[in-house]
């Protein structure tokens, strides 16, 4: 499946056949403006970020729930959002950071990169192909980490 959010007049989270056919709405509940998604294929959950309502939420694709994952005092403004090995990787616009925290234990995070430039701000996540450098690149900051990589790109 694609999945993908619209934070249109009409919030919500959808997925599509490959072929771009039998769309359905999967999530259309406690959502104001879902931006940015990362899917758990192995646990079969699907994560979100709203930035509104500044918080992380989840859909379990097995048992079709909906559950707020983080919210309150511990995001800022959520942004992008990435997940690896039980572990869930944001952006943060207010502490305009990179934060993580493991699935098992979302009430501890960690701040894995800030910037404190007022322009500075971590735009998106994901990972890449595996290096052994750590460099700053452009608009780009390369992290290695568990023989992966980490790029996140700074508006």
């Amino acid at each position: 499946y694609l999945y993908y959010t619209d934070f249109g007049p009409r919030p919500m989270i959808g997925r599509v056949d490959g072929d771009c056919s039998n769309h359905s709405i999967i999530v259309k509940t406690s959502l104001s403006s879902p931006v940015h998604i990362a899917l758990d294929q192995t646990r079969r959950v699907l994560y979100w970020t709203d930035v509104r309502l500044r918080r992380i939420g989840s859909y379990n694709i097995q048992t079709k729930t909906v559950a707020m994952v983080l919210s309150g005092i511990q995001l800022g403004y959520p942004f992008g959002i990435y997940y690896k090995d039980d572990t869930l990787f944001w952006t943060d616009w207010v502490t305009k950071c990179v934060h993580s925290s493991s699935v098992m234990s979302l009430n501890q995070t960690e701040k894995l990169i800030c910037r404190s430039k007022r322009t500075d701000i971590p735009a998106d996540v994901t990972s890449t192909h595996p290096v052994s450098i750590k460099s700053t690149l452009g608009g780009y900051i390369l992290i290695c980490w568990k023989l992966d990589v980490m790029l996140v790109g700074f508006a």
